[in-house]
């Protein structure tokens, strides 16, 4: 049977597309910041807060600056709590946990890479618009940017957390 630490780069590579190397790397840093949850044996699977950290680390220009671009993004503040918690919310809608009235199946989640910036961009099932901001966006062009579909989120969440 996989253990967790095996089964999660897996799950993000396929999801995500972005090369195994840099998600292990990142990951590493993660664990070793003490940011997530070890990845031993019979230690309890990653949480939302886990998946979320390390969606907003593999945002960092390189794997070794996903700690400090983790930090730094996850706590800017916006209208719901802190970007960190945006994620998590989604997290939790994708994973049945909380009730949320969001499409999972479109938006995306905008993450910027040089410059600290999280932007999420869904469709709630009545067909308005939910879009909110953490951080100061700069002019368009300003900045490099890692783009996360929704549906994305809510597959790794879906297949990390078994909940369904």
């Amino acid at each position: 049977m996989r253990t967790y630490s095996e089964a999660l780069p897996d799950t993000l590579v396929r999801h995500l597309r972005l090369p195994r190397s840099s998600v292990t790397l990142a990951i590493r840093k993660l664990r070793e910041a003490g940011r997530i949850t070890k990845g031993y044996r019979h230690a309890p699977p990653p949480g939302q807060r886990d998946i979320a950290r390390i969606l907003i680390g593999l945002a960092a220009m390189s794997p070794t600056a996903s700690v400090d671009h983790g930090r730094e993004v996850g706590r800017l503040r916006g209208p719901n709590g802190s970007a960190e918690d945006a994620l998590v919310d989604l997290i939790e809608a994708a994973a049945g946990i909380a009730d949320r009235d969001i499409d999972l199946n479109a938006g995306e989640v905008v993450i910027g890479q040089t410059v600290a910036v999280l932007e999420v961009r869904a469709h709630c099932h009545d067909g308005t618009v939910y879009a909110a901001t953490y951080g100061k966006r700069p002019p368009c062009g300003a900045y490099a940017v890692a783009h996360y579909p929704i549906n994305a989120i809510a597959n790794i969440a879906q297949e990390i957390i078994h909940v369904q």
